[in-house]
């Protein structure tokens, strides 16, 4: 029997050995007394193999019997019929929420009935070395009122858009909506972005620089829980709509290794947060998806220190910790009770914790909705004013002449053309772009776009305006 096989049988006996659903290996280590899953491809059990090795052999493992070993497992993992669910920080089961503190500290189960610290989990928390440890809640002397003498936001109705953000990124199983911070430098924007990050996900890259490659954003977003890019100067449409598919959930499929042609899919849905001095999000679909917070500079004299900020916000860590662990727990009991609406907006799963964070914090009833749909339409009148074709057919509208009557493309591309030549669309174009601006059109200014039944000259396009539901 081989040296490589025993420590394969000395594995598998001692260390559970499994898969997630994207077919990725893993294996339950322990770390600080407790049992985390690592990936089988990763430095940290290529650590643990060596150790194992050196114990049962007293001698030190070569590559190739590490290798082999690896292998051999990976191939047990891939044989196995069940997958298991694999988090990063903060996981869901059931209807508890798992929060992982990080290092050897416990992880801890939110639920309607409690909140407790649980030496054993039942749900499975990846340890990641990056992330760095949070406090233990303070749940006997709660409060969130220090993280807004640190984040630059003054507007009691964006305070509550991020608070109510807080606590959905918490709840994994749906998508939650991307932060944005915009403002000229001196605005506060990477400190707001950092510290609504380190809230709930402390780690070693709190902020990313911008992506680069057309692939950058999918690769980064299963290595962790919430995702952050600062100083984004832009981001073209390939990366918007990559942002979207982390918002709503999607998979990113890659080749398993060099030597096999099998792939690995990776589920990236994450919250996401993203900062830069010009609006970057220019894309309808991103925007709907998005919160976009637009910081003012502040005033000479009033900026602190980075270590002052930094002890401010470790001093009272533990009690915003506090603060939304009790504030999910009641989230948790209302949420099931909220009545179905048919008017629900976009990021209809955000929305109603919103709604259920208004009962359970006493805030006034509707005032949530209000923040949310001014909170949309104000960048969307801003975005679509940016773009060539919602430029013009806002002009066309206030003239008059989209008012009456229906127009066909042709129509249509002819009038745009005559306002600003270097706006040319193909009939096909045309339509492609007027379903992206579509959306911000009614949501923004109420101008709605319907598309009759086909004519001899095409597809008619009938403009309305409708009043916006308050």
């Amino acid at each position: 029997m081989s040296t490589q096989y025993k420590l394969y049988k000395r594995i598998k006996k001692r260390f559970p050995i499994f898969r997630d659903e994207g077919g990725t290996p893993y294996s339950g280590i322990y770390i600080g007394g407790q049992q985390r899953p690592v990936r089988l491809h990763s430095s940290m059990f290529d650590g643990h193999l060596r150790n194992q090795y050196e114990r049962q052999y007293r001698a030190l493992p070569n590559r190739s019997q590490l290798e082999q070993c690896r292998e051999q497992l990976c191939a047990h993992a891939t044989r196995l019929t069940e997958a298991t669910s694999v988090f990063q920080r903060v996981g869901q089961r059931g209807n508890a929420v798992y929060l992982d503190l990080g290092g050897d500290r416990p992880i801890w189960r939110i639920s309607k009935h409690s909140i407790a610290a649980i030496q054993r989990s039942k749900c499975m928390m990846e340890y990641l070395p990056k992330q760095l440890p949070l406090p233990e809640p303070d749940l006997e002397h709660p409060s969130i009122d220090a993280l807004w003498k640190i984040l630059s936001l003054t507007d009691k109705r964006d305070q509550k858009l991020i608070l109510a953000w807080l606590i959905k990124a918490m709840l994994r199983v749906t998508p939650c909506p991307i932060l944005v911070f915009l403002g000229p430098p001196g605005s506060g924007k990477s400190t707001s972005q950092r510290f609504v990050k380190a809230v709930l996900d402390p780690s070693a890259d709190n902020l990313r620089c911008p992506p680069t490659a057309s692939d950058a954003i999918r690769i980064a977003a299963p290595a962790g829980f919430i995702l952050a890019y600062h100083n984004i100067s832009q981001l073209n449409r390939n990366q918007q709509d990559d942002c979207c598919m982390v918002c709503d959930g999607g998979v990113h499929g890659r080749r398993k290794l060099f030597t096999t042609g099998d792939e690995v899919y990776d589920p990236i849905m994450r919250p996401m947060i993203l900062s830069g001095i010009t609006p970057f999000v220019t894309a309808p679909d991103l925007l709907q998806r998005s919160l976009v917070f637009t910081l003012k500079e502040r005033p000479a004299g009033t900026f602190s220190g980075t270590e002052s900020i930094d002890r401010q916000f470790r001093d009272s860590h533990a009690q915003m910790l506090g603060w939304l662990l009790l504030t999910l727990k009641d989230v948790l009991t209302i949420l099931p009770t909220l009545p179905t609406d048919d008017h629900t907006p976009r990021m209809a799963d955000y929305f109603k914790v919103g709604l259920a964070m208004e009962q359970a914090l006493h805030w006034k009833t509707g005032s949530f909705a209000k923040a949310f749909k001014r909170n949309q339409a104000r960048y969307s009148k801003k975005v679509i004013k940016d773009l060539p074709l919602g430029a013009a057919i806002l002009r066309l509208w206030n003239e008059g002449v989209l008012q009456h009557g229906t127009h066909t493309f042709k129509e249509l591309n002819l009038l745009v053309r005559n306002l600003d030549p270097a706006c040319s669309y193909s009939d096909k174009g045309l339509s492609q772009e007027l379903k992206r601006i579509t959306p911000g059109l009614k949501k923004a200014y109420g101008i709605e776009i319907k598309r009759l039944p086909r004519s001899s000259n095409g597809f008619p396009l009938k403009f309305l305006k409708k009043p916006r539901r308050q």
